[in-house]
């Protein structure tokens, strides 16, 4: 599917999975992102702008309208402007190396770091503040509100942490959970915790009620490697990547039906997909249209893939997209437009359908 390309260097940071050495020059004071890829008219597309900062993986809608992305590899959170194309690079602490971060009900951004770290950052006064270490051997992951409470998903050891932020307190919990989980990604639906088992093979619901997991949802297809998901309400449906099988699938909460599209990604061993070797393309970050027509889902090496919820045909952005492209994290801004976090080197692309 993918033509010959720059291969990507990796390297690990802090002894946790790293992040690519920065492939561009880091620009760390506010700068006016310059236009790379003027698209054609084909659709879907793609329409480019440097960051400046190379070394994260997701992306968040925060309360003032802009966009907030994680640079791990130089402890940085990056604010960019989806209209002025301006971005700004805010610093964090030396060594928090922010993974994900996701929009709290106080309207703050809330991130986690490799290192185990939890913090937040207030959009308008731009002040950071660590709030929690996890306890050491932690890789947290994915970040969920629910309940009051701020969940992290630790890949490892595979169990599910929970921040409580008036008393300041962690507490984890595994019960129902297979060993060796890798759990990653996760959603808050109907007051439950949705969460995908990369190794498990599964998704998982979580209930804060029983403080325990109590139902997992296994895939058809072995070592699967289910890793992000993304709720549709329209749909009552979770949508989810497995990474290694390369299809995009779908669980009806209403029904409890399992359903699997191909896509034109081909399907890799699970070890291949976990692993950081160099050129491997595979669907990990999923996300709803703001209209809710269609899921999107990023390769981490190029295309980005459109499964339409009606007609469930499976399109790819053929355009716009410079090589090489580690495509990760989506959100769509607050006008609906849908934006695709280059990872690296340093850009973030406007998806036009």
């Amino acid at each position: 599917m993918t033509p010959n390309r720059t291969r990507l260097r990796l390297r690990r940071v802090g002894g946790k999975t790293g992040l690519l050495v920065g492939l561009l020059p880091v620009v760390v004071a506010t700068a006016i992102a310059g236009t790379i890829t003027n698209p054609s008219r084909v659709r879907p597309c793609a329409s480019e702008y440097s960051t400046g900062a190379s070394g994260g993986l997701h992306i968040a809608l925060g309360p003032d309208g802009m966009l907030y992305l994680t640079a791990s590899t130089t402890d940085r959170i990056l604010r960019f402007d989806p209209d002025t194309h301006e971005t700004r690079s805010l610093p964090l602490p030396t060594g928090a190396v922010p993974h994900d971060i996701v929009r709290g009900p106080d309207g703050k951004l809330w991130f986690d770091g490799l290192s185990g770290r939890i913090g937040n950052l207030d959009p308008a006064t731009r002040k950071v503040t660590i709030v929690a270490q996890l306890p050491p051997g932690r890789e947290p992951h994915d970040l969920a509100w629910s309940g009051g409470f701020l969940y992290v998903a630790e890949l490892e050891p595979g169990r599910l942490a929970r921040f409580d932020p008036e008393r300041g307190a962690v507490a984890e919990f595994a019960g129902g959970l297979p060993p060796r989980n890798r759990i990653h990604s996760m959603r808050a639906v109907g007051g439950y915790l949705w969460t995908s088992l990369s190794n498990g093979n599964a998704l998982a619901r979580f209930n804060p009620g029983k403080h325990r997991f109590d139902k997992l949802v296994h895939m058809p297809i072995r070592d699967s490697g289910p890793r992000d998901l993304t709720y549709v309400p329209s749909r009552h449906s979770i949508y989810f990547t497995l990474f290694a099988a390369n299809r995009i699938g779908r669980y009806d909460l209403s029904t409890g039906r399992l359903t699997l599209y191909r896509t034109p990604v081909k399907p890799i061993s699970l070890a291949d997909a976990e692993s950081l070797r160099q050129g491997v393309e595979k669907l990990t970050f999923i996300n709803k249209s703001a209209d809710q027509r269609s899921v999107w889902a990023t390769t981490f090496y190029g295309e980005v893939v459109r499964l339409d919820l009606a007609t469930h045909k499976v399109t790819t952005v053929h355009c716009g997209i410079t090589f090489p492209a580690a495509t990760a994290g989506l959100a769509t801004d607050a006008k609906g437009r849908l934006w695709v976090n280059e990872a690296f080197p340093a850009r973030i692309a406007l998806i036009r359908p």
